[in-house]
């Protein structure tokens, strides 16, 4: 039969439905059991009456137990979820003139399911094979990106281009929360081995992208993994903090030697912003200068009036200029602002996270969402040259919604289960 103790602990865990935290709510109850029998064996008491005055001391087990229940319990960041909502259902309803009503439901159903499935995602599973998971996803993009043939002068997966570039855009952008998990595996004691390691990380994320051709991307990824760094230096992740100039320093190497390798792509499309599509308006210069009378023509309410808003209706990258030439300013000030509220509603709940790797892991997911909603918006307000970014969630490109919504739920699965591990502390006072 069971100690007393242990009879103890097994009725405070009758009342705390998640599972996960039992062995971390027995083990710290358990040394506070200890310290009180120690304390009464002190003042002359026997073991067993030691114990039993130590139990009492405790309180009603059923009491504890429901009251860290409730504490230790899974929980939901609903404005989080509401806000997501509201884009990606605007989005559908938006992008119903653009897309087949059986492509908007399927788009809207493996969003949902994406998120919803990551949601309820162990993630601490996946900090165990993040470091074999990515290894293993750069093998295979970088395998299969030299095999591929060419097409347009960057390489594809198969003969048609489209799923090709679709596969790209999936597979690049999940090295981001693996690369969560990967620096932490790596890590050791913070110092120029680890600040190595996290170079080799980054270069190899920037490396593949540049191989698969996704150059419009670049910029995406290296805010991205600026914003990263930035964390884990202020996070204490290096020894130094000047450690951090190690991957900083590799992340500009190779973003120069990108620029390099691609400059006639680059000088075009930065030749058009510069002049406003003037430069060739017939020809590289053609979406922005239409894009630019958009913006001109446009009032606080309604439409443009524009034949330039008609050439920009099939070109996803500009659904943002699109929707502010079809209903007016306002409603692009709207938009604007539901987003901006979206990114600062992620970034509080990742910095509300406790575990390291949770927090790190919900910040990479946070970076690549900001990294694309500001390169997007400004690249729709001609602040930014062409760069085929699509606007998250209002976009109707549908693998880029479905991987939106899979960033969402990861950043949900880390705030679900914040109460749910070891590193939450188990409070014994009364709430």
């Amino acid at each position: 039969m069971p100690g007393k103790t242990e009879a103890y602990l097994s009725e405070v865990c009758e009342h705390i439905k998640s599972k996960t935290v039992h062995e971390a709510i027995k083990s710290e109850l358990k040394c506070h059991i200890e310290e009180l029998i120690e304390g009464y064996r002190d003042s002359g008491y026997s073991p067993s009456a030691a114990e039993d005055k130590a139990l009492a001391a405790m309180g009603s087990a059923e009491e504890i137990g429901q009251r860290l229940g409730r504490q230790h319990r899974p929980k939901m960041e609903w404005s989080l979820i509401v806000l997501t909502a509201a884009l990606a259902i605007l989005g559908l309803i938006i992008n119903r003139s653009m897309l087949p009503m059986p492509r908007i439901i399927m788009v809207a159903g493996f969003g949902t399911l994406a998120m919803i499935g990551t949601a309820f995602f162990d993630y601490m599973k996946l900090k165990k094979w993040s470091l074999p998971l990515f290894a293993a996803l750069f093998v295979c993009l970088l395998v299969l990106t030299v095999l591929a043939p060419r097409m347009h002068g960057s390489h594809s997966f198969i003969r048609v281009p489209t799923i090709g570039s679709i596969m790209a855009l999936l597979f690049t952008q999940l090295f981001f929360p693996l690369f969560a998990g990967a620096s932490q595996r790596l890590r050791t004691n913070g110092g120029v081995k680890d600040a190595l390691k996290v170079t080799g990380l980054t270069a190899a994320v920037m490396a593949v992208s540049m191989l698969l051709g996704r150059m419009n991307y670049y910029l995406v990824y290296m805010i991205t993994f600026a914003i990263i760094l930035a964390s884990m230096t202020m996070e204490g992740y290096f020894a130094k903090k000047r450690l951090v100039l190690i991957p900083t320093g590799g992340l500009m190497l190779i973003s120069a030697l990108s620029f390099f390798s691609n400059s006639y792509y680059y000088s075009e499309r930065f030749r058009a912003f510069i002049s406003a599509g003037s430069n060739d308006p017939l020809g590289s210069g053609w979406l922005v200068s239409h894009l630019v009378n958009t913006l001109k023509t446009t009032p606080l309410l309604g439409s443009s009036g524009s034949d330039s808003l008609y050439a920009l209706s099939a070109i996803d990258e500009y659904a943002f200029a699109r929707l502010v030439g079809k209903y007016g300013w306002l409603a692009g000030i709207a938009i604007i602002i539901v987003v901006a509220a979206l990114l600062v509603r992620l970034f509080l709940t990742s910095a509300k996270i406790k575990g390291d790797f949770g927090r790190q892991l919900s910040l990479c997911c946070c970076a690549l969402l900001l990294g694309k909603f500001a390169v997007n918006i400004l690249m729709n307000f001609n602040l930014l040259p062409v760069m085929g970014v699509t606007l998250p969630l209002l976009g109707h490109g549908g693998t880029d919604y479905v991987m939106t919504m899979l960033l969402i739920g990861l950043v949900l699965s880390v705030y679900r289960r914040n109460d749910l591990f070891a590193e939450s502390k188990i409070n014994l006072e009364n709430n």
